[in-house]
């Protein structure tokens, strides 16, 4: 048996904000791309209470975002899961396509590998208000945008300060109680960071707070001691000279190849 996922995370932008990295600090106007550069992760783990541990989620990778001025570059995975003959599941994870993002244009180039002489795969376009596998073009959909949200007090991580946001919806787990539970969903928002908030895990939380963005999610039921966490991690506020490469080839690449509307 074998079963091919598409592990692609939503990545998103939001076009009105001010980005301040090394690649430059021009100051923009709304619906302008400012400059900038880097690298970041989308990572999901699952917080064990009793152990105080975050644990990798099963059959996932963390994928690498790449940005450059309005250009970014997302890494996606294969997970084929086999069952043996003795019933037990074994997962391989394997790189699987590079999608190359024309922001402006919106025009999507997929391509076979991360590399300036990468063959093309295939190419399109996508409206800013598609939702699905890639969420909303602009930001993930918003679960923090209605009046059942709460503001909860402040909190430092990492010498950060955020604003938290908690939600709570009632699910029928009939695995687990014949009732339904309260499951609990908190958004951690900040504007006390050095880095470009360029993403974000709530666009509609964002827009109500300057676009400062939300960095961290966490979700969980109240005494089972676990909760998944899911955060926007920074890694780099530079690229390569490899990566650049890259981002020049594929630029180029768009703008003699441009997709048909």
């Amino acid at each position: 048996m074998l079963t091919i996922m598409r592990n692609r995370y939503c990545f998103l932008l939001l076009c009105t904000l001010i980005l301040s990295m090394s690649c430059s600090t021009t100051k923009i106007a709304s619906n302008v791309i400012s400059k900038s550069c880097g690298k970041l992760s989308f990572t999901k783990r699952v917080y064990d209470s009793t152990a105080n541990v975050m644990n990798t989620v099963r059959y996932q990778q963390d994928p690498l975002i790449y940005y450059r001025d309005s250009l970014i570059v997302e890494e996606t995975f294969r997970v084929e899961i086999e069952t043996d003959i003795f019933g037990n599941k074994i997962g391989q994870i394997y790189p699987w396509e590079i999608t190359f993002i024309d922001l402006p244009s919106r025009n999507f180039y997929v391509f076979s590998s991360f590399s300036d002489t990468a063959i093309l795969i295939r190419k399109y376009t996508q409206a800013d208000s598609i939702k699905g596998n890639l969420a909303n073009f602009w930001g993930l959909p918003s679960s923090f945008n209605d009046s059942e949200i709460k503001r909860q007090r402040d909190t430092v991580i990492d010498n950060i300060r955020y604003e938290m946001f908690q939600k709570v919806e009632y699910v029928l787990d009939i695995s687990r109680s014949k009732d339904p539970l309260p499951v609990y969903s908190v958004a951690y928002l900040t504007c006390d960071t050095n880095k470009p908030p360029i993403m974000t895990l709530d666009k509609g939380l964002s827009e109500k707070h300057k676009f400062c963005p939300v960095k961290r999610t966490d979700r969980f039921v109240i005494g089972e001691g676990v909760r998944l966490v899911t955060e926007i991690q920074y890694l780099s506020d530079t690229l390569t000279l490899k990566e650049e490469k890259i981002f020049n080839a594929w630029a180029k690449y768009a703008k003699e190849h441009p997709v048909e509307k």
